[in-house]
């Protein structure tokens, strides 16, 4: 009798740890971010994915199953570049069309991936806050703007 109830409070026990924390991510979610709206929500192996507008901006968090955001990516133009980034975009690359922004942040750095965009050729830019720039990709553009 004492193993049947032994194994009735273990499973008791494993039913409610078992619980999906994606609802109270979703809560904390909207409850932080009152403008954006939830456009899907997955969960991925030990984490779960918010992907949520907000205007124009695409935004993408990473949680862990604790409710801790693991990493995030907002996808823009120019509206949240910093302005070190802005002017020397004008400065160094003012014949070209910015196409897109991805912010990326891991606790640790934020990376701002800039794409741009002429008549012969598409550059991929990562950059710090500090406008620190690497050119990491140069691709020839075959027609696409």
């Amino acid at each position: 009798m004492k193993t049947i109830l032994s194994i009735m409070i273990l499973v008791a026990s494993l039913q409610v740890s078992a619980k999906d924390p994606k609802s109270d991510i979703v809560s904390q979610f909207k409850e932080t971010y009152k403008n954006a709206t939830i456009t899907s929500t997955h969960n991925k192996g030990f984490h779960i994915w918010i992907y949520a507008m907000e205007g124009n901006v695409k935004t993408v968090l990473k949680y862990n199953r604790r409710g801790q955001v693991v990493e995030s990516f907002r996808y823009f133009k120019h509206e949240f570049l910093t302005p070190m980034q802005a002017l020397k975009l004008k400065n160094d690359y003012s014949n070209m069309k910015l196409h897109s922004v991805t912010e990326w942040m891991n606790g640790k750095s934020i990376i701002y991936r800039i794409v741009l965009v002429d008549d012969e050729k598409w550059i991929h830019i990562d950059s710090d806050n500090n406008a620190n720039f690497k050119v990491v990709h140069n691709f020839k553009n075959v027609g696409i703007k």
